[in-house]
């Protein structure tokens, strides 16, 4: 995240978030060699242990249980610090991805107008993964929300009485509380200063199964509660017209090529300051704290009032009414807002992977039409356990590989193979680090359009076969773009050669391929049936080994690298983000198939059932291979090769004899591996790549 804020856009004044001092401390090291451009970073983290050096319950002293992840909290806990001290706070995930200048699309009207702008979640809440608040008033409605919003967190992590009061359901089960995220409490927030008052949207997720609590609250089931509490027509569509620099930029629809428009439409709602004017109704969730704050909700407080600065009017002081009232209205807009047929409100200022992303416009480096200024990966993706937001960024040319390294301690570890799993892989913190002894993949040209997807999936089974019988890693193969069950229907009817275009809609990107190369002549397509962090790694789980890949596109890198790195084109600090730069695409590789670096097939035939583009699959014995591979295996793995690769010239379709270890380590895999069983799967699931 870092690298792209501050390597790749620029921004400076960029904060990181971490849970312990020691993390601020270790990515510090890791953007060391970074400070001579981008200077020190801003990190902070708060304290976790008590007095004694005791953990407290959920990492974080303000809060006595915890409700969703503690981080949210620690977020907006900072964001409303920043705003009530008068800044203006840019409140991202760290899956949002800067692609053009946001601030001069912010700094203009219409969205110069607003205080408050909010990727949207649904047509009438906010998503906790974009946020930008500015010029607003410290002690007015939008500071009041943030503060709100955990204010509420802590009262209720720390108190649950009088919501137990009116839901004895919910009373002994104290994990109830957990069931209101960050999201849904700034969606809360924000209703409350719509309508003036407080009230408490999220208490239904509290009361929405217990009659006798709805019955108490006065309405007459969970969705009347709901509605009394959403008040869904105080939001308005306006339309607005754009400077002309602007129009040039400006979308609603990505699907269309040239739909640039000179006016936009927003959701919006004008924001007041609420006061509870001594009222607390019955059908807006009562007063649902205990009247007696304990020692967290004080100490939250208190770190506000330790700030310095006039704080918003407590809507629960009846001597704060009138001051309340007297604070001047704010603004607040969606953005990225589902309108339905393809309409995104707000989509050319943010907007996310699934509805933009996917179809190019992420790929800077490919210069499409700039016409999204931020993006947020969010959700909506394929099945991936955990990897698939690092493919978004690696194919989109936003991952920085050097970053990579140095944050896993070697260039080779960098990909998911040399980890045991999503969770090491993340933290780049475990006692088992595996090797990237050798890797095995098929030789360029093998893989064509002309393979069915049946044809290809045989293929890559022979793959994983060979690669487990030789104590190798697997580099799954690309797709080409233009094969015919990459496409979507579009794509289908398009004459060949395909030109591919941005957007490219002729590409089935749902879940189905991602695109990626240097150039839009050069588009290769990683197959997402891969980008699953069971086909990459081997987590051992259950005490059994199973078999590792690299990616298409981790493949591409390490063959590149391994170009850099010996034929001594640049140093071996070189950022690896800039291989593609360093090395002619022209150019044929130094380590391309010859008789020293591809395998020894033997006396194979044909595999039962696979004939790939007028060419059969092979069937190649598992003695056979080793015996034929074994002086050549030793020959190539030397202490300088940085990771020797072999080439299998032919496609395999399976190795006969498979038994023992390779066997056992090839069904583990195979079990874990959705892909490599995909034939079994169930309808559904297959439709979904």
């Amino acid at each position: 995240m870092l690298a792209r804020i501050r390597g790749q856009a620029g921004y400076g004044h960029a904060m990181a978030l971490m849970n312990e001092l020691h993390d601020c401390q270790r990515l510090a090291r890791v953007m060391q060699s970074a400070h001579h451009e981008q200077g020190p970073i801003s990190c902070g983290a708060y304290i976790s242990k008590d007095a004694s050096g005791q953990d407290f319950p959920t990492g974080w002293q303000l809060m006595a249980r915890h409700m969703g992840f503690t981080a949210w909290w620690k977020k907006w806990f900072t964001v409303a610090r920043a705003i009530a001290l008068g800044y203006n706070v840019l409140a991202v995930d760290s899956d949002v991805v800067v692609l053009d200048d946001w601030y001069w699309r912010a700094k203009q009207p219409p969205l110069s107008n607003y205080q408050l702008l909010s990727q949207a979640e649904c047509p009438v809440c906010i998503n906790g993964g974009f946020s930008y608040i500015q010029n607003a008033n410290p002690a007015g409605p939008v500071a009041w929300m943030f503060y709100e919003a955990v204010h509420r967190a802590v009262r209720w992590t720390e108190d649950w009485s009088a919501v137990a009061a009116i839901s004895p359901v919910s009373a002994p089960d104290h994990n109830r509380v957990a069931m209101v995220d960050d999201q849904t409490m700034l969606t809360d927030v924000l209703y409350n200063c719509i309508v003036g008052r407080p009230q408490f949207m999220a208490l239904w997720y509290y009361v929405k199964d217990d009659p006798a609590a709805l019955q108490k609250l006065q309405v007459a089931n969970e969705s009347a509660y709901r509605q009394v509490n959403t008040p869904a027509d105080n939001f308005t569509d306006a339309v607005f017209n754009v400077s002309s620099e602007l129009a040039g930029l400006v979308r609603e629809s990505f699907w269309n090529v040239g739909a640039d428009l000179a006016a936009v439409r927003l959701r919006s709602a004008v924001l007041r300051m609420p006061h509870s004017g001594g009222n607390w109704p019955l059908p807006h969730g009562s007063y649902p704290f205990n009247k007696q704050p304990g020692p967290r909700t004080l100490a939250f407080r208190q770190a506000f009032k330790d700030l310095g600065v006039p704080l918003p009017p407590d809507p629960e002081d009846p001597a704060t009414e009138a001051a309340a009232r007297a604070v001047a209205p704010e603004k607040f807009t969606f953005l990225s807002l589902d309108a339905g047929e393809g309409i995104r409100l707000g989509g050319w200022a943010e907007s996310t992977w699934n509805i933009i992303g996917r179809l190019g416009y992420w790929h800077s480096h490919l210069h499409p039409p700039p016409v999204v200024g931020m993006g947020h990966i969010h959700a909506g993706l394929w099945p991936g356990e955990g990897v698939q937001k690092h493919v978004v960024f690696q194919a989109t040319g936003h991952f920085d590989w050097r970053v990579a390294a140095r944050l896993s301690g070697s260039p080779s570890r960098a990909y998911y193979a040399a980890w045991p799993g999503t969770e090491a892989f993340a933290t780049a913190q475990h006692d088992r680090t595996l090797e990237l002894r050798r890797v095995i993949a098929y030789a360029p040209g093998l893989v064509t359009s002309a393979l069915s997807k049946q044809q290809f999936l045989a293929a890559v089974r022979g793959l994983a076969q060979v690669s487990v019988a030789l104590g190798a890693v697997a580099a799954w193969p690309a797709v080409p773009c233009d094969a015919e069950w990459v496409l979507s229907p579009v794509g289908v009817n398009m004459s060949r050669p395909i030109r591919h275009s941005i957007p490219w809609l002729h590409l089935n990107t749902r879940y189905v391929v991602m695109p990626f190369g240097d150039s839009l002549d050069t588009l290769k397509c990683e197959w997402l049936g891969f980008a699953t962090a069971d086909c990459l790694m081997d987590s051992r789980r259950d005490g059994k080994e199973g078999g590792r890949a690299l990616t298409a596109m981790e493949f591409e890198h390490l063959a590149r690298r391994r170009e850099i790195e010996q034929a001594g084109y640049v140093p071996h600090s070189t950022p690896y983000n800039r291989i593609n730069e360093l090395v002619s695409l022209g150019a044929p590789l130094r380590h391309a198939p010859n008789e020293h670096n591809t395998l020894r097939l033997g006396s194979s035939g044909p595999a039962v059932g696979s004939t790939g583009g007028g060419q059969p699959l092979a069937a190649v014995a598992l003695s056979e291979l080793r015996q034929l591979n074994a002086e050549l295996l030793l020959m190539n793995q030397q202490p300088h090769e940085p990771v020797p690769v072999f080439w299998l010239g032919q496609l395999v379709g399976e190795v006969t004899g498979l038994q023992g270890r390779a066997a056992a380590v090839y069904d583990t895999w195979r079990q874990r591996c959705r892909a490599l069983r995909y034939e079994e799967l169930g309808e559904f699931e297959r439709n979904l790549f």
